[in-house]
């Protein structure tokens, strides 16, 4: 998969896909690098889904494309849960096997 997108296409897919079925959808990016992004995004007030704030990390390694998120099926992250899982998302890193 890394061989035809990077990490911002990557993103931009699965965001544009899921606004295809919930155009509501707010987005917020933190990181947007071809191979580094951070990107939340809020659903609220859907008929067909639970309302719900997560936070995605998707980092280009040597094997692929990974992901790492949180979720929390709530309106919205308060600033100190946003704060908090923005930083862990920022330090997490791949390691080598």
């Amino acid at each position: 998969m890394q061989q035809k997108v990077n990490c911002e296409e990557f993103a931009a897919g699965f965001i544009k896909q899921f606004r295809q079925k919930e155009p509501n959808l707010k987005v917020m990016y933190y990181v947007n690098k071809p191979n580094d992004v951070i990107v939340e995004w809020i659903l609220n007030g859907s008929k067909k889904d639970p309302d719900q704030d997560e936070m995605d990390r998707i980092i280009l390694g040597e094997q692929g494309i990974h992901m790492v998120h949180y979720v929390k099926k709530t309106q919205s992250l308060t600033e100190a849960e946003r704060t908090k899982w923005l930083d862990f998302l920022k330090s997490a890193t791949l390691v080598k096997e």
